[in-house]
């Protein structure tokens, strides 16, 4: 049987206060995280290197411009079949940096993004 694998981005991405930001997925999503408050991010397209793909999820879904990205972990799991139709997936984690001037507004698949409290037994960054 062949691995498959499913690349998938998150960013982790602070404001100059401190705060990260986080987005609620749609309540009416028929997504796994529907009604959940989560780290925007999303799959890597076809193509696309990784650090293009976390630029344009935080695009689509917060309209917010990002200025600096690092890459801070990678973790993989393996998914049981009735849940993905991959075997794997490999998360490559972002820390990332926002343009100045820029507000996050929740768009695409979220109904609402809210800057949060950093908690240091959370965030090894």
């Amino acid at each position: 049987m062949e691995n498959k694998f499913r690349l998938v981005v998150i960013g982790v991405i602070e404001n100059d206060e401190g705060k990260i930001l986080v987005g609620k997925k749609r309540s009416d999503s028929n997504k796994k995280l529907a009604g959940k408050w989560h780290f925007v991010g999303g799959n890597v397209l076809p193509k696309e290197l990784p650090e293009e793909a976390i630029e344009r999820e935080v695009l689509e879904e917060t309209i917010l411009l990002l200025k600096s990205i690092w890459i801070v972990g990678l973790s993989t799991r393996r998914v049981k079949e009735w849940l993905s139709p991959s075997e794997y997936i490999c998360t490559i984690w972002f820390y990332c940096l926002p343009k100045k001037n820029f507000i996050a507004k929740a768009s695409s698949d979220l109904e609402e993004v809210k800057w949060i409290e950093k908690k240091k037994k959370f965030f090894l960054l």
